[in-house]
């Protein structure tokens, strides 16, 4: 393991590379005192500090396979960086993060964000990321509140929206309420979908680093505006960035499974997937087999966890230990909601429930782009069964040894 510092001692600005048998895990970043709020997607006015400590930016590669995932922690909570994912810099040292459904404000305090070390994170979230400068330095956008206002979320949060909605209606993604805003009662619904966005990122970042994803359970998309054009070949990472749906869509079928849970089917609202990928940009995303393979390992993961969920909620500052050894740890027990994702997808073919007498309404389901996309795929790689691939990818752990 090879790391190197800055001279300011909270900063690590080169990286920390650690080597597994099919991938790469690397911490290009990591810089202390960080907090990380998030802005309610329902109620513009709301926003709340989720997480407190260190900020740190990995990228995982696959050896074997051309394809990549970039992510942000602050302390033990992830969500991931795309290229179809606005990230936003709001301030000296405020940076606004929007994924469908989600809306997260990271701010960094006055003596860890020199600008040096701004001026790094910023060169990373170009390269990764969906990255736009409205701070104010560069095309003059400011916002009017001062970055040390405890309102200064809550009240950037519409005009944050106005710039990031575009985006997502661009690529076909729905930046609105989440489902569990609809099943959920007495709880933080937002809290809910940013544990369950943590928990999948972390999943799929470790499928990929000990090769359970392998080219059997993935596309690679390549539009290009122009047939000619080559530049951004030159300019780009060599491997295939991931799609903000890889993630949103997991996150999807897990509030799904809590509205069938629940007895509330009818109120799952149908999905008609218009994915455009992004022109002159490699972007992977997860195939039929794929999504299948991922959702049995969030399945066995839950299924051995159920008392994380509580500690998962509460925590803000406590660390992981052992983080060399990166074993797998058991998935947040919320992301799953219990045994009727386990019952889903242990069968090979769709559930169906029979509408109660009376009603002629039709049932809604959630389709994903992935399945549409890919949904010739439908047999495991080479036979092999899908949900023993799923358990060998949350507990096999001897092989990152």
């Amino acid at each position: 393991m090879d790391a190197k510092f800055s001279s300011n001692e909270s900063t690590r600005l080169v990286e920390t590379k650690q080597i597994f048998p099919s991938g790469t895990d690397t911490e290009v970043l990591r810089i202390e005192s960080a907090v990380l709020s998030l802005m309610d997607s329902d109620h513009s006015n709301m926003a709340d500090v989720i997480r407190v400590g260190e900020f740190a930016v990995r990228v995982i590669t696959q050896t074997r396979n051309p394809i990549l995932i970039s992510l942000c922690m602050v302390d033990e909570l992830h969500w991931p960086i795309t290229k179809d994912s606005p990230i936003l810099r709001v301030g000296s040292r405020s940076f606004a993060f929007a994924m469908p459904g989600l809306l997260y404000g990271l701010q960094f305090s006055e003596s860890s964000s020199h600008e040096d070390v701004l001026q790094t994170l910023e060169g990373i979230l170009m390269r990764f990321g969906h990255y736009e400068d409205h701070s104010g330095r560069v095309n003059g956008i400011q916002f009017s509140v001062p970055e040390n206002s405890p309102c200064f979320w809550s009240a950037s949060h519409s005009k944050i929206e106005r710039i990031t909605v575009p985006l997502f209606i661009r690529i076909g993604a729905d930046p609105g309420k989440s489902l569990t805003s609809i099943i959920i009662n007495g709880m933080n619904e937002g809290l809910s979908k940013v544990i369950r966005m943590s928990g999948i990122t972390k999943v799929v970042a470790k499928a990929v680093l000990v090769g359970a994803i392998d080219s059997d359970h993935f596309d690679i998309f390549h539009v290009r505006s122009r047939p000619s054009d080559t530049h951004n070949d030159m300019v780009s990472p060599p491997g295939a960035f991931p799609t903000i749906f890889l993630f949103s869509d997991m996150v999807e079928a897990v509030e799904g499974s809590g509205l069938i849970a629940s007895g509330n089917y009818e109120s799952l609202p149908p999905c008609h997937p218009t994915w455009m990928p992004l022109p002159d940009i490699k972007i992977w995303n997860i195939n039929k087999k794929g999504l299948i393979l991922l959702l049995q390992a969030l399945v066995t993961s839950a299924s051995a966890s159920a008392s994380v969920y509580g500690d998962e909620m509460s925590s803000t500052t406590e660390k992981s230990e052992g983080r060399e050894k990166m074993n797998w740890e058991p998935m947040e027990a919320d992301a799953m909601t219990g045994d009727l994702m386990e019952e889903e997808v242990n069968s090979a073919e769709p559930m169906e429930e029979e509408p109660k007498k009376g009603e002629d309404k039709a049932i809604c389901e959630i389709r994903f782009p992935i399945i549409v996309a890919g949904g010739n795929i439908t047999t495991g790689n080479n036979g092999r069964n899908l949900v023993e691939s799923g358990r060998g990818l949350c507990w096999d752990g001897s092989s990152m040894n």
